[in-house]
């Protein structure tokens, strides 16, 4: 698997990927027990429960990631939810790249 190549200015990092692409993990690591997004919609698919905000919140409070990929468009409702985790996420210079603050 190649990196993707929109993402190679992010290398190094902990790293979260809202969305199926995998090829942002192939020069950073996973900061979640998120890999697999079709599973990952156990909690991320179910945003209007409060189990699964829960999951997120015990799963990102500890250590968020650095960066964070937003392939799907997750982050408003996430920042509306988990505001304390997710409301530091600032954009970067790469469209759909967040980077905590």
């Amino acid at each position: 698997m190649r990196p993707h190549p929109a993402y190679t200015a992010v290398q190094g990092q902990r790293l979260l990927v809202l969305g199926p692409d995998r090829r942002p993990y192939v020069q950073n690591s996973l900061a979640s027990p998120y890999l697999d997004w079709r599973l990952a919609q156990a909690d991320f698919g179910h945003l209007n429960e409060y189990a699964a905000i829960f999951r997120l919140s015990q799963n990102f409070a500890p250590q968020p990631p650095t960066y964070l990929i937003d392939e799907v468009g997750l982050l408003p409702e996430l920042r509306y939810k988990l505001p304390a985790i997710f409301g530091r996420y600032q954009p970067t210079s790469t469209p759909r790249v967040y980077r905590l603050r």
